[in-house]
């Protein structure tokens, strides 16, 4: 979810912030609208997050189930999903006024709305623990991120789930540092995918991938984009479109991380790309047989490609005080993952290894 900032608290503040999905409350919102102005000592603590009765709540509270048998199975914390959920008449949660998105015209003709419990945790997101404590600065920082990271997906990748939304705001942490991935409502089963006879399920995917013309959805790599338009089109690629997604994709300021930043490079890089997608898409194959090829040899980089974009996204922000010959083979590392051609990028078990590297090198010092 797109939210404001949140920050670490003291035990008796409360908590609010609205994105684009809803309003998340601490203490909790009951399920008869009423706020629990304060946590008793040994309660459980819980943050509510009322949002829209729709596809994207049912799939969280779905997804809730199967990230907290990973909980279980690990016996650790180290994703906070949905723990259960209740439906909430309109009536009850009008009173919240500084929920704006009760307003809109588009909502005002729903009768009820979920709520939905995760269990809360004093913490500041990832944008605010890599970027906004600068004091001075900490290389660990986005190796201990980095290596929490590897192991989440792996663990996310045997339950058969990509998170597909690991932006900064949808990793906590907390004031030992110790991290939590939240937000799973546009996370995707894998096993929904893909019909028993190999045919993609369209009405499934719709959901996922409806955006096609790039926006501020910057963690997702170029042929998420190109994915989309095949999946909400249903058609084949013209050049032009082609030409568009790729120009509206590397124009983004947020992308200039991918390539040099004077526009001669810009220039030549998206040249290559151009052609190599043109290659790729621009012909007489079936739009069907794109969403098979892109599904099964790129959505496993996904979510690497996401925490890869953050550490790059780091290690350029702070390149003066950053050796690059000591770190050099994690920038080739990064760089690798970030590449155009999803099937150049390393697998999860490259990582994994390098994750390794890291814990052995970098984080007992």
């Amino acid at each position: 979810m797109d939210e404001k900032e949140p920050s670490i608290m003291d035990e008796n503040e409360t908590f609010f912030s609205e994105g684009a999905y809803g309003c998340v409350m601490y203490p909790r919102v009951d399920c008869y609208g009423n706020l629990k102005n304060k946590v008793k000592k040994g309660m459980k603590k819980e943050m509510s997050k009322i949002v829209r009765n729709d596809f994207t709540a049912e799939n969280e509270i779905i997804l809730g189930k199967k990230i907290n048998k990973i909980n279980k199975k690990t016996k650790k914390m180290i994703f906070l999903p949905v723990t259960r959920s209740c439906i909430v008449q309109k009536e009850k949660v009008d009173k919240y006024k500084d929920c704006h998105f009760f307003t809109q015209d588009k909502y005002k003709t729903l009768t009820n709305y979920k709520i939905l419990y995760a269990n809360y945790v004093k913490s500041n997101t990832l944008h605010t623990y890599l970027f906004k404590d600068v004091s001075s600065l900490d290389i660990k920082k986005i190796f201990k991120y980095y290596h929490f990271m590897i192991n989440a997906i792996d663990l996310m990748q045997c339950a058969g789930v990509i998170h597909n939304d690991l932006n900064m705001k949808n990793v906590l942490v907390t004031k030992k540092e110790k991290m939590h991935v939240i937000d799973f409502g546009r996370s995707i089963m894998t096993k929904k995918i893909f019909y028993k006879n190999g045919q993609a399920n369209m009405k499934y995917l719709k959901h996922f991938f409806s955006i096609w013309k790039p926006s501020n959805f910057f963690f997702w790599p170029i042929e998420h984009y190109l994915l989309s338009f095949f999946i909400k089109e249903e058609r084949s690629m013209d050049e032009k479109t082609l030409v568009d997604i790729i120009d509206l994709y590397y124009n983004n300021d947020k992308n200039r991380v991918l390539y040099l930043k004077d526009k001669d490079s810009r220039d030549r890089y998206v040249k290559h790309i151009y052609k190599h997608y043109e290659e790729k898409f621009v012909n007489t194959l079936s739009y069907k047989t794109h969403i098979k090829e892109i599904i099964n040899e790129a959505s496993t980089s996904w979510d690497l490609y996401a925490i890869c974009y953050i550490c790059f996204r780091f290690i350029q922000k702070n390149k003066k005080q950053i050796p690059k010959d000591k770190y050099n083979w994690f920038i080739i590392c990064l760089n690798d993952s970030l590449h155009y051609d999803y099937t150049r990028r390393p697998s999860l078990i490259y990582h994994q290894e390098n994750a390794k590297k890291v814990q052995e090198r970098i984080l007992p010092i």
